[in-house]
């Protein structure tokens, strides 16, 4: 006979008396799922790791294993763990769009590199960079607020490891003649 149970973060199948568990390492924001494959060979099971935030992308199983979903074969009692891995959003602005323009924000995997350019239009020069961070919200929802702010003048910009979201605003200034 076979089951599955979930709970938050977990799935658990039992088919001739072996048990496939599975689990997340975010289980507030992911969650894995177990189909039994009806038709298929004996004690296959399909397991797929989901996430329930955009702020979580799914990275690969305990095992190494990158498909998802993927088809395993339970002889003997196993456990998968499906690793996901947080994604922050780099939000870049020109304070005047007729002075200048920006480029290099989106969403990025936690521990990536970001470069941020801001190109002056003609007369202009860049002048410095507003830079928050430290964002801090309910559940990583859209209200919320940065609580650390800094200007540098360095462009292209770097942050060198995502592992937070950021708002960067570039300035431009008239060109010295």
């Amino acid at each position: 006979y076979n089951t599955t149970l979930q709970l938050r973060g977990k799935a658990e199948w039992i088919e001739n008396g072996f048990i496939l568990n599975t689990y997340t390492n975010y289980p507030d924001y992911t969650g894995v799922e177990i189909q039994d494959n009806i038709g298929c060979d004996y004690n296959q099971a399909t397991i797929y790791a989901y996430s329930n935030s955009d702020y979580y992308s799914f990275k690969q199983w305990s095992d190494g294993n990158t498909d998802n979903p993927r088809t395993v074969t339970v002889t003997s009692d196993t456990t998968f763990v499906a690793e996901f891995i947080r994604s922050y959003l780099v939000e870049v602005y020109s304070s005047n769009e007729s002075r200048g323009t920006v480029s290099g924000g989106g969403k990025y995997l936690e521990g990536d590199s970001v470069v941020v350019i801001a190109t002056p239009a003609e007369g202009y020069v860049f002048d410095y960079w507003e830079v928050y961070s430290d964002w801090y919200s309910y559940e990583y929802e859209e209200d919320g607020y940065y609580s650390s702010s800094y200007t540098t003048q360095e462009n292209p910009f770097e942050i060198e490891s995502v592992y937070d979201r950021y708002k960067l605003i570039a300035h431009f200034r008239i060109a010295p003649t």
